[in-house]
């Protein structure tokens, strides 16, 4: 029923390297007819044996959650069930390339991080206009100008933003004048996104 998820991620489209396992991003409309447009397609043995691991860390008091937490194994097992956008691999009708998925020569071009806990950059596309980015975390997905796709993008900036005034000003030794404007500033995010693993666990 779902060899047809398998022969997405066996084709590489909209591949994302991550250190719980390769991922694939696309959209999938479910079988209910619901469409959503960003998806990671995962096969589940990298994450299973990372988990593992983990467990084996947390439980022996050994992995990160011993700095925030006073049952660290606990809190661990807590993140794993509440902390991600789960989809089921059945419940998947199709699926095909996301537009907000960015491609990976652009994603290699985006130096992290600028000021502590984000990472900024402009997109100067090719009829000129600039477009102001940032993330705290998440490179998977992007949001994009009306109008426009990946394809257009130009040049980056990175570690800069369009301050008030429009023009492009650096983060790195000025995030003062940043975070005193950020909320009125256009910035374009990350876009949140789910998870579906495909395939055996073992």
């Amino acid at each position: 029923m779902t060899n047809f998820l398998s022969d997405y991620i066996q084709s590489g489209q909209g591949f994302f390297p991550s250190d719980i396992g390769q991922g694939y991003r696309c959209s999938a409309t479910l079988s209910d007819g619901t469409h959503l447009p960003c998806v990671i397609l995962r096969k589940p043995k990298e994450m299973v044996d990372l988990l593992l691991v983990r467990l084996e860390e947390e439980r022996g008091g050994r992995g990160i959650f011993k700095q925030v937490s006073n049952d660290p194994y606990r809190k661990f097992v807590g993140t794993l069930f509440t902390g991600r956008n789960l989809i089921r691999d059945f419940d998947i009708k199709s699926v095909s390339p996301s537009p907000f998925a960015m491609p990976l020569d652009l994603l290699k071009q985006i130096k992290a991080e600028s000021i502590m806990g984000w990472t900024g950059f402009v997109f100067e596309m090719t009829d000129g206009k600039l477009f102001s980015y940032g993330t705290t975390f998440n490179f998977e997905f992007f949001d994009l100008p009306e109008g426009y796709d990946f394809t257009d993008v130009k040049l980056i900036h990175n570690h800069s933003y369009l301050n008030e005034n429009g023009d492009i000003s650096l983060l790195r030794g000025h995030a003062a004048g940043f975070l005193d404007t950020r909320s009125k500033l256009i910035i374009y995010r990350e876009k949140v996104f789910f998870e579906c693993f495909v395939g055996d666990h073992d």
